[in-house]
Order: structure tokens, then sequence, then C-alpha cells
């Protein structure tokens, strides 16, 4: 049996290890085909769709040619499964009023 302070070792431990595996850096590679996209919610938007290119892209042009994944959905989150392992990806998202009109 684990004692408390081997126990609050093992959560300190675990937070530190974990947060690399939520919070991933710019650049960094992903080995999960199934990721989460999520950013702050917007308090005017009504849904966001989430895009999702192959590569590292860095102008809009490239990356409007090189989606291949469109989610519209009501919350600042998405869950998606990736085609390949290994590979990068550039995500957006665009976020809407409830009129349908792009505000971001």
């Amino acid at each position: 049996m684990l004692k408390p302070i081997g126990v609050i070792a093992a959560l300190l431990i675990w937070s530190i290890l974990s947060f690399g595996q939520v919070m991933p850096a710019d650049f960094s590679v992903l080995n999960y085909r199934i990721a989460v996209f999520s950013v702050p919610a917007n308090p005017v938007a009504a849904s966001y769709t989430f895009l999702i290119a192959k590569g590292n892209l860095t102008t809009n042009e490239a990356f409007n040619k090189a989606v291949f994944l469109k989610h519209k959905t009501t919350k600042p989150q998405d869950v998606a499964e990736l085609p390949e392992w290994g590979k990068k990806y550039t995500w957006r998202v665009v976020f809407y009023d409830k009129s349908g009109k792009e505000i971001g």
C-alpha cells in the first residue's frame, strides 16, 4: 500500500507526464490517430467549424486546398480521426453567429 507521500509523488509525476499528452507543442509529432481539437469558447459564437488539412501549412491558400475534414459543432472542441500516423496536420476553426455569419 502506498504511503501518503508516495501517492502525492505519483500524482505529481502523472500530472507532469499527462500535460505533455494533452498540450503538445507546435510542430510536435502526434502518435495518435484520434485527436481532440479545442479552442477557448467564444461568447458570441453559436457554432464552430473545425477544419483539418494535411501538411504543415502557413498560407490560407495552401490550407484551403489541403482541407480533408470539415466538422461543424456547437461546442468549442471536436474529436477527429486522422488518416495516418506520424504525419503533419494543420487545423483551424471558424466561428459563426446565430445567423450563420462568420465572425472569426
